[in-house]
């Protein structure tokens, strides 16, 4: 089921030029098709994130060249 499909509620949100300089930069690096997408996409992402900290896990990204460890503090 798309996300067309599914009841949408719109929301106005005020941002600064900044972030949606970020936003634009998103969208174009990840093949969006618009920002909302980014940010659809960004809540799912922190969803995920917030679940895997709720269940005491350690979020860790790994260089995929030298196999170095950053623990990512979110």
């Amino acid at each position: 089921m798309g996300r067309r499909s599914q009841n949408l509620k719109r929301i106005q949100l005020d941002i600064t030029e900044k972030a949606l300089t970020r936003l634009q930069w998103l969208q174009e690096e990840t093949d969006s098709l618009s920002i909302a997408e980014v940010i659809r996409d960004s809540i799912d992402l922190r969803e995920a994130i917030v679940r895997l900290r709720m269940e005491g896990k350690k979020i860790v990204a790994e260089d995929e060249k030298t196999g170095d460890r950053t623990l990512l503090i979110l």
